[in-house]
């Protein structure tokens, strides 16, 4: 049964609800991207967003006030043409926990959490009691009913395309960050630096690659700054391009850096780094041949290659480490781990001199 339907059908409390009152009151529960100007935990919607989808700012103060969902703080800013601010309230919140897991907060929090592994449970049960972003509360539900299952730091992986993937239905490694962090805090995050970009450094001669490596932060700090995104975009248009992205409307570039994809492509630095991708190919492709590595098509072959000297990496790295869970071209642990050593294992093992950043959550 979806969230809207159950609104209108089976919540007491909002069933009551006339159309305008309900789609309002079903846009709060799932909409996130609106945020108070005052209070940015708070969620708010403008007249013109609420009208788009066919109700109001009338309609939705009287779905709060008829069904006791959600509550309002402060008061109009007329002005800004908004609502006050949107918060969630104990009637909410169980809604969305019962959708999400079959059960109601209460019953969430009768489970014992004591002997389990060393995961912060109070840091995720308090987020949950007091975050007004709904797909949040929903998530951290799920993963506080899943770790009364399972010991979620004992997973088995299986490789795809040279990755390691945790197997099984719900796992720390594609939990979203803002959830590990709070789950893992205490826990050591350890990552490869650039590593794709450093592995192709050992397979040929690639200048802006190494200058990319030598000089990374610098580099994304500057492209986020001239193309006005975050230095994660900038990380993760760069890693497109390896894995042979184009420019167009649907593309991975288009989402990250938008209206700026076309200047990018033509800027200096970016365009040695298409320059060393396009030299990196058929280089690849005759590792992919030396691995027995096929695919249906060149960039997928490619990236295979890449992940698979990543995933020997991460095998190499994690061999002795207790309590780890694998992050991809990382992972996380309780122990501190000596990464000279592993580093030292690395170059060693495969000839790629690999540096791994250490940072604690």
């Amino acid at each position: 049964m979806n969230l809207h339907y159950y609104l209108r059908k089976e919540c007491e409390a909002t069933s009551c609800l006339g159309r305008k009152e309900h789609k309002a009151i079903y846009t709060a529960f799932t909409t996130n991207t609106s945020k108070h100007k005052l209070h940015l935990d708070s969620m708010f919607y403008s007249d013109v967003f609420l009208k788009k989808l066919g109700t109001s700012k009338r309609a939705l103060v009287k779905a709060v006030d008829k069904s006791g969902v959600f509550y309002f703080r402060d008061e109009y800013s007329y002005t800004d043409g908004i609502c006050k601010a949107l918060c969630h309230n104990n009637l909410s919140r169980d809604i969305l926990v019962e959708r999400a897991t079959d059960k109601k907060i209460p019953e969430i929090l009768d489970f014992v959490y004591e002997n389990r592994p060393p995961i912060d449970f109070d840091s995720v049960v308090d987020y949950m009691l007091t975050s007004n972003n709904t797909h949040h509360i929903s998530e951290s539900a799920k993963f506080l009913l899943q770790a009364c299952e399972t010991d979620l730091t004992k997973a088995s992986y299986e490789r795809k395309s040279g990755r390691l993937f945790a197997t099984g239905g719900y796992s720390l490694q594609r939990m979203q960050t803002w959830l590990r962090e709070k789950a893992l805090t205490g826990w050591y995050n350890y990552d490869f630096k650039s590593c794709h970009v450093a592995i192709l450094n050992t397979l040929g001669d690639f200048p802006t690659f190494l200058y990319y490596y030598e000089n990374t932060d610098v580099v994304r700090k500057e492209l986020a700054i001239e193309f006005g995104v975050g230095e994660k975009e900038i990380k993760l248009s760069l890693l497109s391009l390896i894995y042979g992205a184009k420019a167009n409307s649907f593309g991975a570039l288009n989402s990250y850096l938008g209206n700026n994809t076309k200047n990018f492509l033509v800027h200096p630095f970016v365009e040695g780094f298409i320059s060393d991708c396009k030299k990196a190919q058929p280089i690849l492709l005759q590792e992919a041949d030396k691995m027995g590595i096929k695919g249906k098509t060149k960039s997928s072959v490619c990236a295979s290659v890449l992940m698979t000297y990543e995933g020997r990496m991460l095998d190499i790295a994690t061999k002795d480490v207790l309590e780890s869970v694998l992050m991809f071209d990382g992972w996380m642990t309780t122990e501190k781990c000596d990464v000279k050593s592993a580093e030292k294992r690395i170059v060693d093992s495969t000839g790629i001199p690999i540096q791994i950043t250490e940072e604690v959550v």
